[in-house]
């Protein structure tokens, strides 16, 4: 086997090859017994910040989403009843709510811990995907709803889902690119035999 030359002083790479994580990889459902014409597709990563991320884009009738799913961050906990006023202009955000169906489908599996109550703690998740550039809003309006969850694993996690458009209105944009739930599933049929 061939040597490198070893030289007295190792060079850094200007930018590392990997991000290696700060807490441990999700485990979500891919399994397509679950999944429907509305569910659009997954992805998955890992910021730069060594945040492991799982997505998922998926549709109701009228609107289009996105859902986050990310280990849960303690510091954000220590927000729970902070009011969201911005000192130097006096503005406060406000808070409605409505009834939404939704097609969330990574999650099944998982325990359901509730939903995030605080909008300090949902503003500093959300914050934390734009900074990622996960998701952008083109006006400065955030939507969001929070999710308390458990993976198989035991990993404490959020999901964060977010409205991308609804009945033609654009509120948040990703660039993210999806795969599709179906493709990693449609060339096993012709490959799986029968064992007795």
């Amino acid at each position: 086997m061939p040597q490198r030359e070893q030289s007295k002083t190792p060079e850094k790479p200007e930018r590392p090859g990997y991000f290696q994580s700060r807490f441990p990889m999700i485990f979500c459902n891919h399994s397509i017994s679950d999944v429907s014409k509305n569910n659009l597709g997954y992805t998955y990563g890992v910021t730069v910040d060594q945040i492991p991320f799982e997505a998922e884009l998926w549709k109701t009738d009228n609107s289009r989403s996105v859902t986050f799913y990310l280990p849960e961050i303690k510091e954000f906990n220590d927000l729970y009843g902070e009011p969201l006023i911005d000192q130097s202009t006096g503005t406060q955000s406000f808070h409605f709510s409505k009834t939404v169906s939704c097609c969330m489908v990574l999650m099944t599996g998982m325990v359901d811990r509730g939903m995030i109550d605080s909008l300090a703690v949902l503003d500093s998740y959300t914050e934390l995907l734009v900074e990622s550039g996960l998701i952008n809003f083109p006006t400065n309006m955030l939507n969001a709803a929070g999710f308390l969850l458990t993976d198989i694993a035991g990993n404490d996690l959020v999901g964060i889902a977010i409205t991308l458009e609804e009945d033609g209105d654009v509120f948040a944009e990703t660039s993210l690119s999806w795969i599709s739930f179906w493709s990693k599933n449609e060339n096993r049929t012709s490959a799986i035999r029968r064992i007795k």
